[in-house]
């Protein structure tokens, strides 16, 4: 678990330079997730919270389920459902002119 935190928070923060992210800590920017990697859930493509409108996931049984998710500190998914859907951060790369 300690290498997935680092390949997949600390090494891509690093990447880009953003020493404020991939780590906790005072200073640091505040991206948690808190879940339970015994439960489970059923993928509802109509409920999920991204761009695009299918999933090869829908219908399937995944292991793992959200709580909570806070992003820069604040809370967008409580008890499993999205309580804020504006974006709350900034891009953090910028298309080439």
């Amino acid at each position: 678990l300690g290498r997935v935190a680092r390949w997949m928070s600390a090494a891509p923060a690093e990447l880009l330079g953003l020493g404020d992210r991939g780590r906790l800590g005072p200073g640091a920017v505040a991206d948690l997730v808190a879940w339970d990697p015994e439960g489970e859930v059923v993928v509802d493509g109509a409920a999920l919270a991204h761009r695009h409108a299918t999933t090869p996931y829908a219908g399937r049984r995944l292991r793992g389920r959200v709580h909570h998710t806070w992003l820069g500190g604040r809370a967008v998914v409580r008890s499993g459902s999205l309580v804020q859907t504006a974006p709350t951060g900034t891009a953090l790369l910028r298309e080439r002119a």
